[in-house]
């Protein structure tokens, strides 16, 4: 019986973790839109799921801010708004600059050669201009680094926080001009990180993160439709704004 129960209740949590994770996929691809309705009834029948999990999904949505629950009113994704992604990017700034002090000061010489390996593949990436691709090895270079930290309370926190933060960084479809400029940031955390330079590192990061809080709030005002990557339509609007730097 105790076994039977058991294994009853992995199923549901597999269950309710895939239904995460399918629409988690939905919301950061636009699928669905920030400020859309989530009604249960339609999903649960696209899924092939039944209410309770789904539910149960949508709680945990809401615990990782990618959805709100109103009594009454049922769930809807999470809208995007200037206020709430500079809150968001402030706190990230705070989190990864620290994190990235404690990882360079005790980071290994192996470490830091995985390190390079990481940023090397970033530089190939903007080199062939594949954006999908550049993001991707972004990812994986900040969260290399930050993985060196011996606070894996700290390093829990910040993965949480870049897997909440996929909705901006998805609002910023890298042209080539941004890409480069990212780069030659990325290039100078490097060479702090490489002469273990932890405070310098630290306020590298965090003037990175500043400027993006600055690029993805031009986007949410500007109004770019969700749909996803309309950066580059909206870009003349987003400058006329004088909203970019």
């Amino acid at each position: 019986m105790t076994s039977h129960t058991g294994k009853h209740t992995t199923k549901r949590k597999n269950l309710t973790e895939h239904i995460v994770s399918v629409l988690t996929e939905r919301i950061i691809q636009g699928t669905y839109p920030p400020g859309a309705p989530l009604r249960e009834i339609e999903i649960a029948d696209d899924l092939g799921v039944s209410r309770s999990p789904l539910r149960e999904a949508l709680r945990v949505l809401s615990q990782q801010g990618l959805v709100e629950i109103a009594p009454g009113k049922g769930a809807r994704v999470a809208p995007l708004t200037v206020r709430a992604a500079g809150e968001f990017y402030d706190v990230r700034a705070v989190l990864e600059a620290y994190c990235t002090r404690l990882a360079v000061e005790v980071c290994s010489d192996e470490q830091l050669a995985q390190l390079m390996e990481a940023f090397a593949n970033l530089e190939k990436a903007a080199a062939e201009g594949n954006i999908k691709d550049f993001q991707s090895q972004n990812t994986d270079f900040h969260l290399l680094l930050y993985s060196f930290c011996q606070n894996k309370t700290l390093v829990s926190l910040v993965d949480t926080f870049w897997k909440r933060g996929a909705r901006y960084s998805r609002l910023l479809r890298l042209d080539s001009g941004r890409s480069t400029g990212i780069l030659e940031r990325k290039r100078e955390l490097v060479r702090l990180i490489w002469s273990r330079d932890a405070y310098g590192a630290a306020e590298c990061v965090r003037g990175i993160i500043l400027s993006g809080k600055v690029q993805v709030a031009a986007v949410i005002a500007a109004g770019v439709p969700f749909t996803y990557g309309e950066w580059a339509k909206t870009r003349q609007r987003v400058s006329e704004a004088g909203l970019t730097k």
